[in-house]
């Protein structure tokens, strides 16, 4: 600024001269570039303190929020579902585990697998005493289901009412 007020001192004193209007339209326009770079300058400053302390964000509202009706998580019955899932899943891995593990002979393979290679089956030999009792258990069987059976059907014949067919067989016979 000071540089071209001392070029234009000494012009000033020609006042006829028309080199001193084109000096002054320079300086006029000069002038108005530094009062653009002093506000460029200005605005740069205040946003850069903005930005430092953080208030350079703008929020617009576009929409009210609104109160939640359900949650977004945990979705519970989803985690419900994984958490049964894999306490069944632990469940079974165990049990195969310990199944895997024991070596309780059960059938003819074990033996011929853990006993003796050539070894294929022990036959099952009976006693009297457990022949008695597997038949007493047959019978047994066999009452049950036969007192269930009729206990069924006598219940429904009481509570149940007759077919309309039936009851026309009954009406027609009657004691004499």
């Amino acid at each position: 600024m000071g540089a071209i007020e001392r070029t234009i001192a000494p012009l000033k004193t020609n006042d006829g001269d028309p080199g001193l209007e084109v000096l002054e339209r320079q300086q006029t326009s000069l002038q108005k570039i530094l009062e653009s770079a002093n506000q460029k300058l200005t605005d740069a400053r205040l946003g850069e303190s903005m930005e430092r302390s953080q208030r350079s964000e703008r929020l617009e509202i576009v929409e009210q929020p609104g109160m939640p009706v359900t949650p977004v998580r945990p979705n519970r019955p989803r985690l419900f579902a994984m958490v049964l899932g894999l306490a069944i899943a632990a469940g079974c891995a165990f049990v195969l585990l310990l199944e895997l593990r024991d070596d309780t002979i059960r059938r003819a393979s074990d033996i011929a697998r853990h006993v003796i290679p050539q070894l294929v089956a022990i036959p099952y030999i009976e006693t009297r005493a457990e022949a008695r009792l597997r038949r007493r258990k047959q019978v047994l069987a066999i009452a049950a289901v036969l007192v269930s059976v009729t206990a069924v059907t006598t219940a429904a014949a009481l509570i149940l009412p007759l077919p309309k067919s039936l009851m026309n067989v009954f009406a027609t016979v009657r004691p004499a």
